[in-house]
């Protein structure tokens, strides 16, 4: 493994920290709490040791809960080189200034951000040691990098976009009607043009937000699904240096949005078409999309703006969507069980909602809170 997929990794078990507790699982996440002085380093997570635990007892607690989740090797690596240089019988009480504290939560704030940059991983594994010297004699901590973010955010780099495909499948609820400005051609050359068209949505609404399969990439998550009154849509998501995913999304619609139908035997059927921009607050979260046509992109029809916001993956709003088109309370047009049910892994997202259990770790799929 390269020193860069190491480090990175690295980061990661210190979210592991959050979570540990004798013979148990890592559950809780470290917070803005971690910045707060208490035991090691005023990160909660080793609140369990008390006033007599060692160094060395935190060494091997980290060590315990670190292999629930991560290859041994690597935790016995990353045991050693966070604990490089301490005395194992000190107790475990290390100033909250300290190199060793600031190398804890330097890789905890990275590994938040969504990336470790190649000019932070000599200070992450140095650990500041090569400061000046106190009057103590102790060496002075380093000033802890801010973290960064390389440009264009998470880029080559497919295990990360893996770990987060499934996340965006499923049912996003539209949220009110959103927004749509079009005109049609013999407006837009119209000599009077200069009035503002009404919005259009509210009374053929756009639906919600089916994403029927996600594959992950390189550079990002590529998605399938359907939108607005009528489209169907391909977007390439990808994590920026905020929580936020930005994509481009491309979208096209029969006509079937006028009350059009799709005649797919048809070589002259023409289509809609539609290019814009698709943020996601986070995998799984609250989606936004904004796309636009011309009267190019549709034989003439039309050229506009529409914009939609949805709320996050929803396994409520997909089970009773499912029962109303099953009991012909919905019409397949507005159904996204009709429309990806049985395509890519909408299927096995719904199975995934209705189980009893939360698989949501092991398959990540999103959406059942």
């Amino acid at each position: 493994m390269g020193l860069h997929s190491w480090v990175k990794q690295l980061a990661n078990l210190v979210t592991v920290l959050a979570g540990i507790c004798i013979g148990a699982r890592p559950q809780i996440r470290l917070g803005h709490d971690a910045e707060l002085h208490g035991p090691l380093c005023g990160m909660t997570a080793f609140s369990i040791l008390n006033s007599d635990s060692t160094m060395g007892e935190a060494k091997i607690h980290f060590s315990a809960a670190c292999e629930e989740k991560y290859a041994v090797e690597v935790c016995a690596a990353a045991a050693i080189e966070f604990w490089k240089g301490q005395d194992l019988t000190d107790p475990a009480n290390p100033p909250f200034d300290s190199a060793f504290c600031q190398t804890l939560r330097l890789a905890h704030q990275l590994d938040q951000r969504g990336a470790l940059p190649e000019q932070a991983i000599p200070s992450l594994l140095e650990r500041g040691t090569e400061g000046k010297k106190t009057n103590g004699g102790d060496p002075a901590p380093a000033p802890a990098p801010a973290p960064t973010c390389s440009f264009g955010g998470v880029v080559n780099d497919e295990p990360f976009y893996e770990q987060h495909a499934n996340s965006f499948i499923g049912l996003n609820p539209r949220r009110g009607t959103g927004s749509g400005f079009f005109h049609r051609e013999a407006t837009w050359k119209d000599t009077t043009f200069g009035t503002a068209p009404e919005t259009n949505g509210k009374t053929r609404t756009r639906t919600d937000l089916c994403t029927c399969d996600c594959k992950a990439s390189p550079d990002g998550v590529g998605c399938v699904g359907y939108g607005g009154i009528a489209f169907r849509y391909t977007s390439l998501l990808a994590k920026g240096c905020d929580d936020s995913w930005h994509g481009q999304m491309v979208a096209m619609d029969c006509g079937a949005a006028r009350g059009g139908k799709c005649n797919v035997t048809d070589p002259e059927q023409s289509y809609f078409q539609f290019i814009g921009e698709d943020l996601r607050a986070s995998p799984g979260g609250e989606a936004i999309y904004s796309v636009a046509t011309s009267l190019d992109l549709t034989n003439n029809g039309i050229g506009g703006n529409f914009r939609q916001a949805n709320d996050a993956v929803s396994c409520a709003a997909a089970i009773q969507d499912e029962s109303d088109f099953l009991n012909s309370q919905k019409d397949a047009a507005d159904s996204c069980f009709a429309k990806c049910g049985s395509l890519g892994q909408y299927a096995a997202w719904l199975e995934y909602c209705k189980q009893e259990t939360d698989t949501s770790a092991e398959t990540g799929f999103k959406g059942r809170i």
